[in-house]
């Protein structure tokens, strides 16, 4: 029998929170256990999050980092403050876990209705032009694309004219990144637009989670002095994040890099000085030990029988961090594979794309 109180269980049931649809009763189940132990306020701030329309991201973040770091080998304590769970490590020492809840938009582009809108008053636009559009950014919901409509019929105009020849233009506001390519008449039928490409989700994702990360180690500084803390950042689609764009936000460019393929195995090893440009070398984030990414598994029959609680984990160490949890080591990781304390650190990966 589940351990959770009517009111939340009537919450899972109904799918009403934002867990992904109404939770099963072993799913519930679940949940009650990783409650286990748990000492009343914690329970009563965990369970009221749940309840909370404002705070169920995070929620939904904190279920999944109780039950990651758990797996590890970490036992929770309590909650150190508003937004930072406690837990104690495999030899009993304290440290702190920052869920950060991420909504990622379902298209690269926004919305796909927003997506639909805007490509089809640049077709209008263009006509039979044969042309190329890149959205640099993703498109905010309910966009006005009159104003692009607009400035494309003013330059093809002008170019019509003559009084201008340029084949490339930009169009950027607050909200809006577009490039836009003329090309030339083809010998074959195609007219219109021939070429779309939709944002790169990397670096905009990255760049959110840096500055959300770098927050959170400063607001535990000020609520929990010098515990040492995990950020946990958890998304519900797929991060969609290369390997190499997140090995330079948190490290930094390596000095040098070595790749051993032995037969099926393939190993990756990189050296990196700490120059403070990169986050986890910079000063503000020496009490970040590591940062866990958690998103949903990939569409599939696998992701189909998933529940809540089954995601995939990639963590990356920080080799700066002043003190560091001592837990069982996850699957996926970037692996400190050097001495501690040095100003160049090698990092490791093994089987990872």
């Amino acid at each position: 029998m589940s351990s959770l109180p009517p009111s939340v269980l009537d919450a899972f049931a109904a799918g009403g929170t934002s867990w992904p649809g109404p939770l099963s009763a072993d799913e519930r189940l679940q949940f009650g256990r990783l409650l286990d132990g748990v000492s009343e306020d914690g329970r009563t701030s965990l369970l009221g999050a749940v309840l909370d329309p404002e705070r169920n991201a995070w929620a939904r973040a904190a279920f999944q980092t109780l039950h990651a770091l758990t797996a590890r080998g970490a036992r929770f304590v309590g909650l150190a403050s508003e937004e930072t769970l406690e837990f104690v490590d495999l030899r009993d020492d304290h440290f702190g876990a920052v869920p950060l809840a991420f909504s990622l938009p379902p298209h690269p582009g926004g919305l796909q209705a927003d997506v639909v809108r805007m490509l089809g008053a640049l077709d209008g636009a263009f006509g039979n032009r044969r042309y190329a559009v890149w959205l640099r950014r993703p498109l905010p919901n309910g966009v006005d694309v009159d104003p692009v409509r607009r400035a494309v019929h003013l330059w093809l105009s002008a170019l019509d004219r003559g009084d201008r020849t340029e084949s490339h233009a930009v169009y950027e506001d607050d909200e809006i990144a577009l490039d836009l390519t003329l090309l030339p008449a083809g010998s074959g039928r195609a007219t219109g637009r021939t070429v779309t490409v939709m944002p790169l989700p990397s670096l905009d994702r990255l760049a959110a989670t840096d500055a959300r990360i770098v927050e959170a180690a400063s607001r535990t500084e000020e609520s929990s002095g010098d515990l040492p803390i995990v950020c946990i950042a958890v998304a519900d689609r797929p991060w969609a994040v290369s390997r190499g764009y997140l090995q330079q936000l948190l490290y930094g460019t390596p000095d040098r890099v070595e790749i051993t393929i032995d037969g099926d195995r393939r190993t990756y090893e990189a050296e990196f000085t700490a120059t403070g440009r990169s986050m986890f070398s910079d000063p503000a984030c020496r009490r970040v030990a590591e940062t866990t990414w958690l998103d949903p598994l990939p569409l599939g029959a696998a992701a189909e029988r998933a529940g809540p609680l089954t995601y995939r984990s990639f963590v990356c160490q920080n080799p700066w961090a002043v003190t560091v949890p001592h837990l069982e080591p996850a699957p996926r990781t970037f692996a400190l594979r050097s001495e501690r304390g040095s100003r160049k650190v090698v990092l490791g990966w093994d089987h990872l794309s």
